[in-house]
């Protein structure tokens, strides 16, 4: 996949590894330690604030180069607390942004390093990694099923690390890491393997 165009990846049969329940701390460790560096990526993750916020808003996030921007912008009904300076409860930040197209997604590697450092500025705004919204896709591949109109195309990844809700309907989520038998050997495997060792690890002992 060296040259800016995307495989096409026939009804993938994703194998599985997954740990729960995960918090924010977990996925700030998958974040921090992913190895987002061979293009073609997708990258999205949302953050929530719950001091100081207008109820229902939220702002999209986006990287270019090493810097952060601010898209859209969504504020509910309630007007006295937006006047009154209230945040926004949720950024959400998709790499790339749907805009971009595919050729967005042979730059999200990059985007992705770029953006490490922000995430950890929002924390120490009061803001934390929200579990429920979290995906990574390396490798990505035009995929014959899934969520079709994204990028005029469905994508997938060969290697996918995402969060699921445990039981539906609940909000306890557990990490899964998706994968395509050829992938065992890449680095990106493997160090998505050690992460999700290191979080039962650490859980196991709590």
């Amino acid at each position: 996949m060296s040259e800016r165009r995307l495989d096409y990846l026939d009804n993938p049969n994703h194998q599985r590894i997954e740990v729960g329940n995960v918090n924010s701390s977990d996925i700030a460790l998958v974040v921090q330690r992913a190895p987002l560096t061979h293009a073609p990526a997708n990258f999205s993750i949302s953050f929530r604030r719950s001091e100081g916020v207008v109820p229902g808003s939220y702002g999209k996030v986006h990287c270019v180069g090493d810097r952060l921007w601010m898209g859209e912008v969504h504020y509910t009904q309630d007007m006295v607390a937006t006047l009154n300076g209230g945040r926004l409860e949720v950024l959400r930040a998709d790499i790339p942004r749907f805009e971009e197209g595919i050729e967005g997604l042979f730059d999200a590697g990059a985007l992705f390093e770029s953006f490490k450092p922000h995430a950890k500025e929002f924390e120490r705004e009061g803001y934390t990694i929200d579990p429920s919204s979290f995906r990574i896709f390396n490798y990505v591949a035009k995929s014959s099923g899934g969520r079709t109109g994204f990028f005029t195309k469905a994508i997938t990844g060969k290697i996918i690390i995402a969060t699921e809700s445990m039981v539906q309907g609940e909000e306890a989520r557990k990490l899964v890491l998706l994968y395509t038998s050829d992938m065992t050997d890449t680095p990106e495997f493997k160090t998505y393997q050690n992460i999700l060792e290191d979080i039962k690890k650490s859980k196991v002992a709590a």
